[in-house]
């Protein structure tokens, strides 16, 4: 779900998600939890999602979780970064 997606149904609590939406959200919300361990905080970690990642070849973390793929390619960063592989 992109984040204009998100922020939309956000602003219409009254429709809950359907299934997908919601493993989506849960996912971004595990996802931001373990950039948050990693960076030290949640504002940074918000500020590394929401700005072009070097590491990903400059696209948004926010924007590649938006699908299966993204979310593997994101994850496995996240793991190289906490175990110390930059490459």
């Amino acid at each position: 779900m992109s984040l204009r997606t998100f922020q939309r149904r956000k602003e219409s609590a009254s429709k809950p998600l359907n299934k997908g939406q919601s493993g989506r959200a849960w996912k971004f919300a595990i996802i931001l939890s373990e950039a948050t361990e990693i960076f030290g905080s949640q504002a940074e970690a918000e500020n590394w999602m929401a700005n072009p990642a070097s590491g990903l070849n400059q696209p948004r973390p926010m924007d590649l979780v938006a699908t299966a793929a993204g979310v593997e390619i994101v994850e496995e960063f996240l793991e190289r970064l906490e175990y110390g592989v930059y490459t």
